[in-house]
């Protein structure tokens, strides 16, 4: 359950919001790098059914029992605006492409501003390199 794992300048203010709902809930189970599995604190949960992603710039929250988003949010005291970066400027997403062993492939990078969308992208050509097309 180390929410610190995921911190980087862009998402530090979601770190500590991640943090404080993390020490909320009951049976905390960190599933992956930014993920994380407890029980919903809105219905009697025997079995883990809320769902907690760190990504660059937002938190998302997800039961699979139904509960609404903000429900979760509002009982574990926070607002929904606590779910999202407050860091100005264009958002940029990389999207790996794995193929069917895991192996990075090519990565695909959207950039989000208020000008637009820009795309670019290429092949993995080695472990930390990428060849445009």
């Amino acid at each position: 359950m180390n929410a610190g794992t995921m911190t980087s300048s862009s998402n530090r203010d979601l770190v500590v919001i991640l943090s404080g709902m993390l020490k909320k809930l009951r049976g905390v189970e960190e599933i992956g790098p930014g993920r994380w599995r407890a029980c919903c604190p809105l219905h009697d949960d025997q079995h883990p059914s809320l769902y907690i992603t760190l990504e660059d710039d937002r938190l998302l929250i997800h039961c699979f029992a139904g509960c609404k988003t903000n429900d979760i949010v509002c009982t574990l005291g926070f607002k929904m605006a606590d779910l999202f970066a407050r860091s100005p400027g264009p958002r940029q997403r990389v999207h790996k492409i794995r193929d069917l062993d895991g192996h990075i492939v090519a990565e695909h990078v959207r950039i989000d501003s208020p000008t637009g969308k820009k795309f670019g992208g290429g092949e993995a050509a080695g472990k930390d390199q990428m060849v445009s097309r």
